[in-house]
């Protein structure tokens, strides 16, 4: 009878996870909508671009994700790998980003189940995994990372993360019990090591074990001897890891303390809202706000923070009285796990470095930690007596169930990307973001004189400069009344310099359509007048290669391609490997007329195309000269 019972248990265990996971399929079928978030399009086509078009592509792999100093290899790879199978679009990562998100629930289970079947009867720890499972799977806290494509980084981090710690549970078992820790010893290294170049912050999971063997396992009963021994190498390997983070931080402490320096917000201000923020997060995952959801937070400020300084001021006091209480009962010190787990997963992006103040994808990992906390709770009243532990379930399955509605309705704001753009402004009215896409979701329908409203509010919201705000407005202007220039001119002065431009994006937009010919680019021509410097002026203001190359582009676009080639030398002299730079100059050399000297640049880049330095994009724009060139050719030769 205790087989059957045991193999009834798990086969019930195993439907009830299948069905949670098509719940979940079913749920988030609405948000898997054909539009990109934010950076997505930028960040993931040009990934995929490069890769398919280097001839070296595993290389081109290898820092192609920016933001980590490690490339994020794993993260990219995942990119390449889908787009080899299906082209890349927004619904189709989406689509694998919710795949990937089941197989974590699945694993957040089994890290659950690891946890709980040696203190509980056999049933009652399956109930309370998948209990933990389910809590962490539906949590509308998670929908915003599952649809935001780019964050398939925080999803394999997360994953092989969980099987790292799960490969850590083999070991410790295998250890206490004197057998061959090999084979999971490796699944663990190589986990981590995945884990960490999927996502950097990854690596906050090595403190975890001190977290278990203090708080978790305190009480473990097997042989006390080899216990302690195994306990002693988990304080030292994660004493080393903390002092090697503490060396890497004052090292690169000038550095951490520079990255403020683009900030709104101070070293100080930032780790005072973190402060507060933590807890807010704690809060959205159990009681979500659902109108503050998505991934629009740059109105998160000190003062915001300060809003809910009474969540923080009792939940830091309530986190310390746990810890303070944990020696006295294994119950106490479990409960205090959870949450600990959850302030160690935030150890790196919510700390000192110089990152936005408020992002929901941080917690996807740390999350982990408060969905055991829901079956910890029912585990504690458990140990006052097993009757208590099926109607807490069954509550704690109604609470899912109303997380479940909630993350419904949240989905449903990721359908269609004016809607999500709609319901981020209507949750989020002082952010920058949302205004300024809500001005050209407003423009795109016509309605110009609300799109100007919503952009001047966005810039009185923010430190943009007033060039930035200029180049919005041209391009809101562009996109809904070609012929209307008169509001620009009501708030802006007649021209800007180049130590003005901030916003590559806005610029790059407005160049887009001046060269698709949306509107008459010589209407802009008096207001770019200041960009028209000579090469120490550039070199002055340091821009990068992108903002150089928008600038040249703009310039041309209105009929400067004088100004333009100033901007390109400048460029050259700085980075003459800089192929899409040194082409582009090619272009201009040949509409001013300077024969002679385009014909040296494209004897110089047919070079670096025999030296197979060129991506196929670069290749193929080269080859629209060959033709031209052997026809020039041909003529001095006759």
């Amino acid at each position: 009878m205790m087989v059957s019972s045991r193999i009834l248990s798990r086969i019930g265990a195993v439907l009830s996870l299948l069905g949670i996971s098509l719940l979940t399929l079913w749920l988030y079928q609405p948000g898997i909508a054909d539009f990109w978030t934010l950076d997505d399009r930028a960040a993931v086509v040009a990934l995929t671009d490069r890769a398919a078009e280097s001839s070296d592509s595993l290389r081109s792999i290898f820092g192609a994700l920016a933001g980590g100093p490690l490339g994020r290899p794993v993260s990219a790879l995942s990119f390449v790998a889908q787009d080899a199978v299906i082209p890349i679009s927004p619904s189709g990562g989406k689509a694998v980003n919710l795949v990937l998100h089941l197989v974590c629930a699945f694993l957040v289970t089994l890290f659950a189940y690891s946890l709980f079947r040696g203190g509980a009867a056999s049933w009652h720890s399956m109930a309370l995994a998948l209990l933990a499972g389910a809590a962490w799977l539906v949590a509308p806290l998670q929908v915003s990372t599952v649809l935001y494509v780019t964050q398939r980084m925080a999803i394999l981090a997360c994953l092989f993360s969980l099987v790292a710690m799960l490969a850590y549970l083999r070991v410790r078992l295998y250890a206490l019990q004197s057998k061959s820790l090999v084979g999971w010893t490796l699944i663990g290294i190589l986990a981590m090591s995945l884990a960490v170049f999927s996502k950097e912050n990854a690596v906050v999971v090595l403190a975890i074990p001190l977290a278990l063997e203090t708080l978790w396992f305190r009480s473990y009963a097997g042989d006390e001897e080899i216990e302690q021994a195994w306990c002693k190498r988990v304080f030292w390997v994660t004493a080393v890891f903390l002092l090697g983070g503490l060396v890497l931080c004052s090292l690169y402490w000038s550095s951490l303390v520079a990255g403020y320096a683009n900030r709104p917000f101070s070293f100080s201000e930032r780790l005072i809202t973190q402060c507060y923020i933590l807890w807010d997060y704690i809060a959205q995952f159990y009681t979500p706000e659902m109108k503050r959801m998505g991934v629009y937070h740059d109105d998160v400020t000190l003062d915001w923070a300060r809003t809910r300084s009474w969540i923080a001021i009792v939940g830091w006091s309530s986190l310390i009285a746990l810890l303070a209480l944990s020696p006295l009962h294994i119950a106490i010190s479990r409960v205090a796990f959870c949450l600990v787990f959850f302030f160690i997963c935030h150890g790196i992006e919510s700390t000192v470095l110089p990152l936005e103040m408020y992002f929901e994808h941080r917690n996807y990992l740390p999350s982990v930690g408060l969905a055991l906390l829901i079956p910890t709770i029912v585990w504690l009243f458990g140990r006052f007596g097993s009757v208590l532990v099926p109607p807490l379930i069954a509550v704690f399955c109604v609470y899912i169930v109303l997380q479940v509605a909630s993350a419904g309705a949240l989905v449903r704001y990721w359908s269609s990307s004016q809607l999500f753009t709609t319901f981020q402004l209507a949750g989020h009215p002082t952010s920058f973001r949302a205004n300024t896409d809500f001005a050209y979701l407003l423009a795109t329908v016509g309605g110009a004189e609300e799109a100007l409203e919503y952009s001047k509010k966005a810039h009185f919201l923010s430190s943009e400069s007033g060039a930035d705000w200029l180049v919005r407005d041209a391009a809101l202007i562009c996109i809904s009344k070609p012929s209307e220039l008169q509001p620009l001119e009501a708030h802006y002065p007649r021209t800007i310099t180049p130590d003005q431009l901030g916003a590559a994006t806005g610029i790059h937009r407005l160049v887009r359509l001046l060269e698709d010919e949306r509107c008459d680019a010589r209407d802009f021509a008096d207001f770019f007048l200041g960009l028209e410097v000579d090469a120490a002026q550039i070199s002055e203001v340091d821009l990068s290669i992108d903002m150089s190359n928008l600038i040249s582009r703009l310039l041309s676009v209105i009929g400067k391609k004088e100004a333009a080639l100033v901007y390109l030398d400048t460029v050259l002299s700085q980075h003459p490997a800089h192929i899409r730079s040194r082409l582009m100059r090619l272009q201009y050399r040949l509409e001013v007329e300077r024969y002679q000297i385009a014909a040296q640049d494209y004897r110089e880049l047919v070079q670096l195309d025999e030296q197979d330095k060129m991506l196929d994009s670069e290749r193929q724009t080269l080859s629209l000269y060959h033709e031209y060139f052997r026809t020039l050719n041909k003529a001095r030769a006759n």
